[in-house]
């Protein structure tokens, strides 16, 4: 629940609950990428879809280079021929050829087809074939190309890591080759740019047919990859279902003053992880280097998750990491951060630490990052009730100077690092104070900082949205669709009738901040997950009732 993460204040008081459904279907929570020049990424982009013989036929000779000699024009047609073959084999006759000779053909097919083609020595014959895609050899990339391909990718109930794990299993790289700006819901239809590393765009398309709930679109060259935090922020697109008590008039009220104010920029409860476990407490025990204790925290048994669950089971039963290993499919071994660790583990069952650090550096930071924004959190609530939303002295503003146009500048707080610059007032001793409660110094965010991307940044106090759009809505059914899903479906002739209400909303909000922590302002509902979950119970169980 939202108390449990510090989330309890409002730009104003008075409002009642304005009970409502989130995330009801998928589509109804759009979150669609704004690039730093304020373009809104497309969740409605066509799919491109390359069939197996268009990609044999986009391939191409990347170097007109001259034969050897040993090499008839016949042969070098038959060669070429396998470009759009990938189960055909040419046999080059080698009987009476020395080892130099060999080597000069080897070689100019390696130039030739910049790797498209391989070739083997084998009794009495070079042979030069298609490798086999699985296990493709790196090919030479040409000096003029840039070396990153961006693409949007569009994903439905998958999160950010999870998606780009699939694709690189499909196309067999690691998932550091990828570059993002930042990472997406889950539960919900999201649309990012994302890089990757000398990949030929063909292949990416070529992915389309094979992958499900993601869509690649958009492709362009780039000499430089994504990185987290280019990006503007995020457009939302949010339909609260089943309002009630419903009031048009009070419902534009409090939108309008959701554009007027805005809103207590808290990290929302996503930020600090599911219900199975607390992010923040892991956090904490990776800040104070209780690497047992961090991992164990991440390998707890926990309900559902199927066979993940009974993976976890298997490792704190017996402690064994192979066999627990074995409970996982294949993808789960190695897409999930559950996977990766017993991975780890079932090579070096005590080295907790090299587990952790196995995980991608985003994955991994993401714990540390939690304790920061929980940290904030905590202060931001106190400087709240005791000091209101006016600056007060020795207050900061987003570049970390002291604030002097008491007025107009904006109010910001730091997140906790290694070279953090606290406000000059008694704001710092609320850091101090609650840090020396949990066992934290400042001193032990500049030790990770390399290893595990701690760093600090000041986070404005509070955040206007912008471009502010909504429209009230009728319908008929609990599961109407009120907007486009990632199949391009939408009950258009069923909006505007029935007896449900729902309000359709757009804003746009910089990086960062949450729209559910926005969406509370308006609703002055607790937003998380669980409290969701909770509603939802006690209305089905009204409904019966009745």
């Amino acid at each position: 629940m939202e108390e449990d993460f510090f989330i309890t204040e409002y730009m104003s008081c008075g409002r009642d609950e304005l009970k409502c459904t989130i995330k009801e279907l998928y589509s109804d929570f759009i979150v669609d990428e704004i690039t730093p020049d304020g373009t809104v990424l497309s969740s409605s982009l066509p799919c491109t879809k390359v069939e197996n013989k268009e990609m044999k036929n986009s391939w191409k000779v990347v170097n007109d280079i001259s034969a050897p000699e040993a090499l008839t024009q016949e042969l070098v047609t038959k060669i070429d021929a396998l470009l759009s073959n990938e189960d055909g084999v040419v046999e080059i006759p080698i009987e009476s050829m020395d080892k130099q000779r060999r080597a000069l053909i080897h070689n100019w097919i390696r130039s030739r087809y910049n790797g498209l083609l391989d070739s083997q020595t084998v009794t009495g014959a070079i042979r030069v074939l298609v490798p086999d895609k699985r296990a493709r050899k790196r090919r030479t990339w040409p000096s003029d190309r840039p070396d990153y391909i961006h693409f949007t990718l569009c994903k439905e109930n998958k999160d950010t890591h999870y998606a780009l794990s699939v694709i690189s299993k499909f196309l067999g790289i690691k998932n550091s080759s990828f570059g993002i700006c930042g990472t997406k819901d889950r539960r919900a239809l999201t649309t990012q740019r994302v890089s990757l590393y000398r990949c030929e765009i063909e292949r990416l398309k070529e992915l389309n047919t094979k992958l499900r709930g993601i869509r690649l679109t958009d492709f362009t060259s780039s000499s430089e990859p994504c990185k987290l935090g280019d990006l503007w922020g995020n457009r939302f697109k949010i339909i609260l279902r089943n309002v009630h008590p419903f009031s048009e008039s009070d419902l534009i009220s409090r939108i309008d003053d959701f554009k007027s104010n805005g809103f207590i920029n808290y990290f929302g409860t996503q930020r600090f992880g599911s219900c199975a476990f607390n992010t923040a407490e892991i956090g904490v025990a990776i800040l104070k280097k209780s690497w047992e204790v961090a991992l164990k925290a991440i390998l707890k048994p926990r309900s559902g998750h199927g066979n993940i669950r009974e993976a976890l089971d298997e490792w704190n039963k017996s402690g064994d990491a192979s066999i627990a290993l074995k409970k996982l499919t294949s993808s789960q071994a190695y897409t999930t951060i559950e996977g990766q660790l017993l991975s780890s583990l079932s090579k070096n069952r005590r080295d907790y630490r090299g587990a952790l650090l196995k995980l991608a550096r985003n994955t991994r930071s993401f714990y540390v990052h939690a304790y920061q924004s929980l940290l904030w959190n905590k202060v931001v609530t106190r400087r709240v009730k005791n000091k209101g939303f006016r600056a007060i002295s020795g207050d900061l503003n987003l570049q970390g100077e002291a604030i002097k146009d008491f007025e107009n500048e904006e109010i910001a707080l730091p997140l906790i690092s290694g070279s953090v610059k606290f406000p000059n007032n008694e704001v710092r001793d609320w850091y101090a104070e609650i840090m020396a409660e949990d066992g934290i110094t400042v001193e032990m965010f500049e030790a990770l900082e390399k290893e595990w991307a701690v760093s600090g940044v000041m986070r404005p106090l509070i955040i206007k949205p912008q471009n502010v759009k909504y429209k009230i809505l009728t319908y008929p059914e609990a599961r109407t669709k009120l907007q486009t899903d990632f199949e391009g479906d939408v009950d258009l002739e069923s909006i505007g009738t029935g007896d449900f209400h729902a309000v359709a909303l757009e804003f746009s909000l910089p990086s960062g901040s949450y729209a559910t922590i926005a969406l509370r302002e308006i609703t002055r509902c607790d937003m998380s997950k669980l409290a969701q979950i909770s509603m939802a119970r006690c209305e089905k169980d009204f409904t019966e009732s009745i």
